[in-house]
């Protein structure tokens, strides 16, 4: 009994082990069957710490059309953010399946593709919550002393450092998921994902 619930217990909180001891997490995923909480919870994550970056004030006036409206645009954000979230998940578990497929000649479930990229994706949701909370602590904006050009540099800074950062973990962790797939050197893997990203990042700035 112990052990079904020791079991059970690391079945839902797979998704954390990502962060301290990703090989292990990854190689859970190719040893165990799939377990969709690997992908769903790490993406419902995801989702909502982006609604919450980009969710805006609610508006003070009390006219029933402006607060109608509000919600509208909110519902809408909220639904545009869910939908983006998923099939970027889905294409990109898509980009690791078939580089298991065609370049490493290796037939892999799609759905442990999905689960490492799931699994990744709690990175991205730490990436976003620490860039919210960078943006939130380095607001200068209203700093008399700096000229406003310059608090929006120094505000963005730490941002964008904590972005690359993040993303460099993202890549590597990838790589880490790719190769337990394929049973191949990281090394190699890490060439295929860095790759990908970058190519994902021309496309989408």
């Amino acid at each position: 009994m112990k052990a079904n619930d020791s079991n059970s217990k690391s079945s839902t909180l797979q998704w954390l082990d990502v962060l301290p001891c990703p090989g292990d997490a990854m190689e859970r995923v190719v040893s165990q069957p799939v377990r969709h909480s690997n992908w769903i919870v790490p993406t419902l994550l995801v989702s909502a710490i982006f609604a919450l970056s980009v969710s805006g004030s609610k508006p003070t006036v009390g006219q029933n059309q402006v607060l109608y409206k509000w919600q509208i645009e909110q519902l809408a954000q909220l639904a545009s953010i869910g939908i983006s979230t998923l099939f970027g998940l889905m294409w990109s578990a898509w980009v690791l399946w078939a580089m298991a497929r065609f370049i490493f000649k290796t037939r892999v479930h799609f759905f442990k593709a999905v689960e490492v990229v799931g699994l990744s994706g709690v990175i991205v949701a730490l990436s976003a919550l620490t860039s919210l909370l960078l943006g939130i602590m380095t607001d200068h904006s209203q700093s008399p002393l700096l000229p406003h050009e310059t608090s929006k540099d120094l505000a963005a800074f730490p941002q964008l450092l904590s972005v690359h950062l993040f993303n460099l973990w993202f890549v590597i962790v990838l790589a880490i998921g790719l190769s337990k797939l394929t049973k191949t050197d990281w090394k190699e893997c890490i060439l295929w994902t860095f790759s990908y990203w970058f190519v994902l990042r021309l496309l989408l700035t």
